[in-house]
C-alpha cells in the first residue's frame, strides 16, 4: 500500500519537473516546493541559508544535518526529492535531445 505522503511527494516531483529547470529556482521557489514535504519552520531555514535551485542539487544529508538541523527524516525527504527531480529532468533532457536529432533540417 502506498502511503499518502509518498503520493504527495510523487505529485510534487511531477509538477516540479514540468515547471522551470531546478537550477533556475529562487530561494522562494525552493522554500515553496519544500513546504509541501517539510514543516514550514524547516523549509524557511532554506531561505535563511540562501539555498536556491543550483545549490539545492548539491545538498547532501550530511550538509542538511549540519546546517539546517531538521529531524533525521526530513533531510532524507529532501535528498530523495532532489534526486527524483534530477532524474525526471535528465529524462526530459535526453528525450528532447533524441527528438531534436530526428527532426529533418530544411534545405537538405
Amino acid at each position: 500500500m502506498v502511503q499518502p505522503s509518498a503520493v504527495t511527494q510523487m505529485l510534487s516531483v511531477t509538477v516540479v519537473a514540468s515547471s522551470q529547470p531546478t537550477k533556475q529556482w529562487t530561494t522562494d521557489k525552493v522554500t515553496s516546493e519544500l513546504c509541501k514535504l517539510l514543516d514550514p519552520a524547516t523549509a524557511t531555514k532554506f531561505v535563511e541559508q540562501q539555498i536556491y535551485g543550483r545549490s539545492l542539487g548539491l545538498l547532501t544529508s550530511d550538509l542538511l544535518m549540519t546546517h539546517i538541523r531538521p529531524v533525521l527524516g526530513q533531510p532524507l525527504k529532501v535528498v530523495d526529492f532532489v534526486q527524483s527531480v534530477r532524474k525526471i529532468e535528465e529524462r526530459q533532457h535526453s528525450c528532447n535531445a533524441t527528438s531534436e536529432a530526428h527532426v529533418p533540417k530544411e534545405g537538405r
